[in-house]
């Protein structure tokens, strides 16, 4: 079994054996992977640009959650 939407694109399927599979649309996939593509960039700058130096907040309070970036 097969649901579409409006614009007549397979946004999911059902069967017994497997039952439901989401399906993404062309603009669905398109805009995922610019989120994707964003995340990643920010993760590699904020990764790579930090410095090598120890969290010393997260260490006075002993708390093991560092809210640098």
């Amino acid at each position: 079994m097969e649901f579409k939407d409006a614009g007549n694109n397979v946004v999911a399927h059902y069967s017994q054996n497997n039952g439901w599979a989401m399906v993404m649309t062309k603009g669905e996939m398109a805009r995922t992977s610019e989120f994707n593509a964003i995340y990643v960039e920010a993760w590699h700058k904020a990764y790579y640009e930090k410095d090598n130096t120890i969290d010393r907040a997260a260490i006075s309070s002993r708390s093991t959650f560092s809210t640098s970036v």
